[in-house]
């Protein structure tokens, strides 16, 4: 039973592949047919032109498809290594057999190529030929050995690594005394010598242009000969019997030399060829560096372009999506993300009408930005985020245009106008509030005279009453009493609607939330209330009036009280340093109670002035407080469900307050 080749070699090293385009490219500049193949069936994968020619003549227009339709009978074990130390070579007699009958023998050199072995490289030369050919039997082998080394060297990181190697591989093929290679320099005509083996002192460092001229062919001189060039020049010097040119690149574009040179009065007859070989493999290899190189510049400077690019979308505060012309999401930022719900990983190749779902369709608009007509931006539509929260939105669409003028990708820009439309109705609040004030103040101004004259009557009518008279002074005492509660109601009133002007300090908001509820205590010991305080370390101090965010603590932690005064409960109190969106730096209140919640139907109004659902409350108790966390440039929140209320203060830190 035949073994297949990969059954026969022992073994392959592995991590690196070549193109095959570059190896098709050497194999045509071979001088031997050569035929590429897949080692696991022998199936051709390549012929280079000398090899169609040959296989052209001897068996026409039959089909070949595997080296198995040349060659009829025989066996890899029956080729015979040569060069183990440059990979697999080996070598045969065998019988190229046509449809017709006839027999051609021949002889063949199969190579197993590095780096995996899984193609093969066999070279062809008919016995005939062979015999008439001038070159010897060492040409194939010398020609595996260096395909061999040069699938190598496309794993070489430098072009003076590769000039190394490919003089190791001149000095083991050729066994000269002197190797060099000659390399131009950028801002010369000339070439200097790059690197060399063996005796070279007698090599010129740098040759001239006029003396590349002479050197533009490959040439083998040996004393007698025409002297070309002042290597030739010093070789005859010092008796050397033979030296052995070849220029890398084209006739016309010279960009160095290989020189081989030594004492040995007998030669390899391929001594030239060989020569020739290596330039050409070191042009190839020079050239391919440069590609290479070129493409990794390009590549890094695109990569580059793209972070750019990718840092600015990810930066920006709108949010970005770029869809393809099907109108499927190739990119969503980091600001669309947040904005809808979604990641980027479960939008991708997604249609967008299925993420971004709105009050109006958007598909007709993306049509015409296909057709590459920008879109006039979209009035303000309402989007659904992934929650099903609903949001005022602003949409702009922009189709991106490739160097062809055809439309390529699709841009939308998302504004989320969220914050826009809660400062409008945070505006038209404060102008409703600032009419309600006027009016609030002109009336508890002018109410005011009124109840003093009613409180002075019941003051004199009490005077008056006979003290055996209860009935007339119990009705006198309520009637005072309720006086007195207009008056306070007056005063709150006038309070509310008066601007306030605060002269703003450093307040340590640490020390004055302990203060505050130390004070209170005596209250908590009272109703059965326990109280929690949790401090961030390093708590950086604000910008405020101490009076005034006292009171609207008091007023938070009062209402607290209230509520769980009945049964008891806990408090829990926490401060904390934070980062708005914008990056404004802020101190956070948390005021947790768990009393038995506001209603949902009454939460919305709980700020609203004269609001309350205390029998003889005022309702302006947290309408001040508001006001003054906003003449902070703060904001004051609420949330409440059953069984507690937590209330958020939010206000700027010093670190903050040019934010």
């Amino acid at each position: 039973m035949k073994k297949t080749i990969n059954e026969y070699i022992p073994g392959f090293r592995v991590g690196f592949k070549y193109k095959r385009t570059e190896l098709e490219a050497i194999l045509e500049l071979l001088p031997q047919p050569a035929i590429l193949l897949n080692t696991k069936n022998q199936d051709i994968i390549f012929l280079n032109s000398k090899a169609k020619s040959l296989l052209d003549k001897i068996f026409g227009i039959q089909s070949i498809n595997s080296l198995l339709d040349i060659i009829k009978d025989w066996d890899i074990e029956e080729l015979v290594p040569l060069r183990k130390e440059y990979g697999v070579i080996a070598q045969s007699t065998v019988t190229l057999t046509n449809n017709h009958g006839q027999n051609f023998p021949a002889q063949i050199m199969y190579s197993i190529l590095p780096p995996e072995g899984k193609r093969g490289l066999v070279l062809i030369e008919r016995l005939e030929e062979k015999e008439s050919n001038n070159k010897g039997s060492n040409a194939s082998s010398i020609t595996l050995s260096l395909l061999t080394h040069y699938l190598n060297l496309l794993q070489v990181d430098t072009i003076q690594d590769m000039v190394n190697l490919v003089l190791k591989i001149g000095s083991e093929l050729t066994c000269a005394d002197s190797l060099a290679v000659y390399l131009a320099d950028k801002n010369q005509p000339s070439v200097n010598r790059n690197s060399s083996i063996g005796s070279v002192s007698w090599l010129p460092e740098t040759l001239r242009a006029e003396e590349l001229i002479q050197l533009r062919t490959p040439f083998y001189w040996q004393p007698g000969k025409r002297i070309h060039s002042s290597i030739h020049n010093n070789a005859f010097k010092i008796s050397l019997n033979y030296v052995a040119t070849a220029p890398l690149g084209g006739a016309n574009a010279i960009i160095g030399l290989v020189v081989i040179a030594g004492k040995k009065s007998s030669v390899d007859k391929d001594l030239l060829e060989i020569t020739k070989d290596l330039a050409s493999l070191l042009t190839i290899l020079i050239q391919e560096y440069g590609r290479n190189k070129h493409n990794q510049e390009l590549i890094a400077e695109q990569q580059f372009k793209l972070h750019i690019d990718k840092t600015i979308m990810e930066a920006v505060r709108d949010g970005i999506i770029l869809l393809d012309t099907d109108f499927n999401i190739q990119y969503i930022n980091t600001s669309a993300e947040e904005m809808l719900g979604y990641s980027f990983t479960e939008t991708y190749n997604q249609s967008v009408d299925i993420i971004l779902i709105g009050s109006e369709q958007i598909i007709p608009k993306l049509q015409q930005s296909v057709n590459g007509i920008k879109s006039e931006e979209l009035s303000r539509i309402r989007l659904y985020r992934r929650s099903g929260e609903a949001f005022p939105a602003l949409l702009n669409l922009y189709p991106l245009f490739n160097e062809k003028g055809k439309v390529t990708l699709i841009l939308i820009l998302i504004s989320d106008l969220s914050d826009q439309e809660q400062i409008q109705e945070q505006a038209q609040q404060l102008e409703q509030q600032a009419y309600l004030g006027e009016v609030s103040a002109l009336f508890a101004h002018e109410v005011r005279n009124p109840i003093n004259n009613i409180s002075t009557g019941l003051e004199l009518m009490a005077f008056n009453t006979p003290d055996d008279d209860y009935e007339s002074k119990e009705l006198i005492s309520r009637l005072q009493s309720d006086c007195d509660r207009l008056e306070s109601l007056m005063k709150s009133v006038l309070n509310y609607s008066k601007p306030n002007e605060y002269t703003m300090v450093k307040v340590d908001i640490e020390l004055l939330v302990t203060r505050l509820l130390n004070q209170f205590k005596p209250r908590f010991n009272r109703f059965n209330i326990t109280s929690q305080l949790q401090i961030d370390q390093d708590l950086p101090p604000i910008l405020g009036n101490y009076r005034a965010l006292e009171q609207v603590l008091t007023n938070i932690v009062e209402n607290a009280v209230q509520a769980m005064k009945s049964n008891g409960g806990q408090l829990s109190v926490k401060l904390r340093s934070s980062t708005e969106r914008s990056g404004r730096k802020i101190i956070q209140i948390s005021i947790a109670d768990t009393g038995a919640g506001i209603p949902e139907e009454e939460i919305e109004h709980i700020f609203e002035p004269f609001f309350t659902t205390k029998r003889r409350g005022t309702g302006l108790g947290l309408a001040i407080s508001k006001r003054i966390i906003t003449a902070h440039k703060g904001n004051i929140d609420v949330k409440s469900f059953p069984g507690g209320t937590i209330f958020q203060v939010q206000i700027p830190s010093i670190n903050g307050i040019n934010n």
